[in-house]
């Protein structure tokens, strides 16, 4: 799991123009150094992959008789 999370966490760095650089995942949290460029603010970019992966998490891991619209994950 780790692998895959790192590989999805590449690719949605990669579609707002930005690079992982360095990255650690822990049990409960994810530390990252993401190279981002000036015409994005960083609130924008880590958003960005905060909300995707976690959507992408919930559709391969989790039930997927939910909708999970409102749920917290």
């Amino acid at each position: 799991m780790r692998r895959h999370l790192g590989e999805v966490f590449r690719k949605l760095a990669a579609q707002k123009e930005s690079r992982t650089e360095e990255g650690h995942l822990m049990p409960d949290h994810v530390h990252m150094m993401i190279a981002i460029p000036a015409k994005y603010a960083v609130y924008q970019v880590v958003g960005y992959i905060k909300g995707k992966s976690a959507i992408h998490l919930a559709r391969v891991y989790a039930e997927r008789r939910r909708n999970f619209v409102g749920q917290h994950f």
